[in-house]
């Protein structure tokens, strides 16, 4: 349950041990759910709580909650507003990160990312207990990654791009969280120092931990850049050697050790503890570690490293670093059970069933498909979910299928317009056609003296072939019987308005077998002929 504590930041504080305590319903705190305590110190109270939203959004952060009796102190509530405001303006992937701050005239809470890890002096503590060193690769990924979130720290800006000049002033393994998937974060910045920071400490007074301030911090000087360094050392050296560098050493002793630079040596103390890793880790640990943690607890700040990220590159020139997964995998085997833990506290705020805002459940239909909430769609008919589509939401948009048969209606539709055009186009040239041929004289029987003459069956050739055409454009009207023309097609039908065909109402041209011969004036006497037993008048005789 520590790492809950240490992913909020909270100094000295002590977790409540015993049974759990019963649940009972969150406090609402503006948006936020505030479950039971998980930790409590002497300046703040840390909850696991809820930040909710629209459209049941929810997220799991920590609360460190000013408490009731600092309220109205001053200097108290500056320090908690400077932590926000710092905190709040670094943006880097190896420093937890600040969200909110909530003040009202009874409250002040900060409200920070919730990270799911083991700070660095419980690993320390699970590897003592197990008397195994911590692996070379291991110690470059997890001390590299913290001293790129203090340069991070070191190099943050104001919006006008002014540096805020930020010192931590408290680095410590109780403020450095390995996350589960393996990327140490750096974190409170409670006692952090920035240029913009309003809140002056009193003369004579000094903050942090003495294990790991430098001498001029001690000495009650201003704290750089150089003194997060310095405590960076020690923390790299208590990494290596697998414990405390001032152990059972007394505060006033403690004191002069650090005012005179006789820190122990770490290959000395590593020589006398019976080393328990490989020889090539140890020489690694002589050649290397050492000089790196020599001159980052220099004695003078100008003889350190000048930046975090200078400190990171001579470690790395030690050997390769492990990548996140393999420090994920590795935190399991040292301290998994830590984790499951961790995890039970989580679970037992009952996070998933205590929720203010809840979801409602979307109402089925009786054919069993999901049916939305609120006021039917405009559209008569909407488009279908594409399967695997997680949104399930309309497109704002016609989908490209009801766009496609929008285009091949309109499409239809003017070839449609075309076609009637045509036909109506069509039938006037008919009409006019027809009453042409109406008008003209009957064509006399040919005789065979007269080589001008017209045959009949060339006429209904040439009537049927203009007046295919129309034929065509009939608008599928059943064919009127005993009207055929020549060659089996059908004849033409009469228009009538609207663009549709009726049948004729004149007879129908004589058949060709009725040949008449050709009327002259010497032939009129007698005016007729005889076909067999019928008489027939001739033409022009009458």
């Amino acid at each position: 349950m520590g790492a809950v504590l240490q992913c909020v930041g909270l100094r000295g504080a002590n977790m409540h041990s015993g049974k759990m305590q019963s649940k009972k319903e969150p406090e609402i705190v503006g948006r936020y759910e505030l479950f039971d305590a998980i930790a409590r110190g002497g300046m703040a109270t840390i909850h696991l709580a809820r930040l909710t939203g629209e459209e049941g959004f929810s997220r799991i952060v920590a609360a460190k909650r000013l408490h009731a009796s600092l309220i109205e102190d001053g200097d108290f509530v500056q320090m908690f507003l400077d932590e926000a405001h710092i905190a709040a303006r670094i943006h880097h992937p190896n420093v937890v990160s600040a969200l909110d701050v909530v003040r009202s005239d009874r409250e002040l809470i900060l409200v920070q990312e919730y990270v799911r890890g083991v700070p660095l002096n419980t690993i320390l503590a699970k590897l003592r207990e197990h008397h195994a060193p911590m692996p070379l690769p291991i110690l470059l990924a997890i001390a590299g990654g913290t001293l790129a979130g203090l340069h991070g720290a070191h190099e943050t800006r104001d919006e006008t791009g002014r540096p805020l000049q930020v010192v931590h002033r408290d680095v410590s393994p109780q403020n450095v969280m390995v996350d589960a998937d393996g990327t140490p974060k750096l974190l409170d910045f409670g006692i952090a120092k920035a240029a913009t920071s309003a809140h002056v400490t009193r003369e004579g007074l000094f903050k942090g931990k003495v294990s790991y301030m430098p001498p001029e911090q001690l000495r009650g000087e201003v704290a750089t850049r150089q003194s997060d360094l310095y405590a960076m050392g020690i923390v790299l050296w208590e990494m290596a050697a697998g414990r405390r560098m001032f152990q059972g050493t007394a505060e006033a002793q403690l004191f002069g050790l650090v005012l005179k630079g006789e820190l122990p040596n770490l290959v000395e103390t590593l020589a006398s503890a019976n080393w328990q890793g490989s020889a090539a880790d140890l020489d690694a640990v002589a050649d290397g570690l050492a000089k790196v943690v020599r001159r980052a607890t220099a004695l003078k700040a100008e003889e350190r490293f000048e930046s975090a990220l200078q400190m990171q590159d001579a470690l790395y020139a030690l050997g390769r670093p492990a990548l996140p997964q393999d420090v994920a995998q590795w935190l399991v085997d040292v301290a998994g059970t830590y984790l499951e833990q961790q995890d039970q506290v989580v679970a037992s705020q009952d996070f998933a069933t205590t929720s203010s805002w809840r979801r409602r459940p979307p109402e089925s239909n009786a054919s069993g498909v999901m049916a939305r909430s609120g006021p039917a769609p405009t559209r008569s008919a909407a488009p279908p979910v594409v399967a695997g589509d997680p949104s399930g939401y309309e497109a704002l948009d016609a989908p490209p299928k009801e766009r496609s048969n929008r285009a091949l209606l309109l499409v239809l539709g003017l070839l449609g317009a075309l076609l009637l055009l045509s036909g109506a186009i069509i039938a006037v040239m008919w009409s006019r056609s027809t009453a042409t041929v109406a008008s003209a004289p009957a064509v006399a029987p040919p005789s065979a003296s007269s080589p001008s003459s017209v045959r009949a069956p060339e006429v209904a050739l040439a009537s049927s072939a203009a007046a295919l055409p129309s034929a065509l454009a009939n608008d599928g009207a059943p064919m009127p019987s005993g009207h055929t023309a020549a060659l089996g097609r059908a004849a033409p039908l009469p228009p009538r308005p609207g663009g549709r065909f009726v049948p004729p109402t004149a007879p129908a041209p004589r058949p060709a077998a009725s040949v008449a011969p050709a009327a002259t004036a010497s032939n009129c006497d007698p005016p007729y002929y005889f076909e067999g037993t019928k008489k027939i008048f001739k033409p022009g005789c009458l």
